[in-house]
């Protein structure tokens, strides 16, 4: 709602908050992200200049949720961003696999 209201600074806050109180709510480091996109800069070049821990947040959101429901959007944003999409979440809770070489 504070993000439609165009209060991005009280926005941003409570996705902190979101975050600090459960640091795996996937949809919370999207937003977050979302919300430090619309504070880039641009420069002469064309280059867009994000704030610190814009890359970051949507790199997290797409390591807790890499099929999640903004994962192409928080890509797009990313690869906007000029940074590379890093989408290699290895599950902690999973079991090693082990494949063999065809010869």
């Amino acid at each position: 709602m504070l993000t439609n209201a165009n209060q991005s600074e009280a926005a941003v806050e409570a996705f902190q908050k979101a975050i600090a109180a459960d640091p795996n709510y996937a949809d919370a480091y999207y937003q977050y992200g979302v919300s430090l996109v619309s504070k880039a800069s641009f420069g002469a070049d064309g280059k867009v200049t994000p704030v610190p821990g814009t890359v970051e947040a949507l790199q997290k959101y797409l390591a807790l949720a890499p099929d999640g429901q903004f994962a192409q959007p928080a890509k797009d944003m990313l690869t906007t961003l000029g940074t590379s999409v890093d989408v290699s979440y290895k599950n902690p809770n999973a079991k090693e696999t082990t494949t063999k070489k065809k010869k």
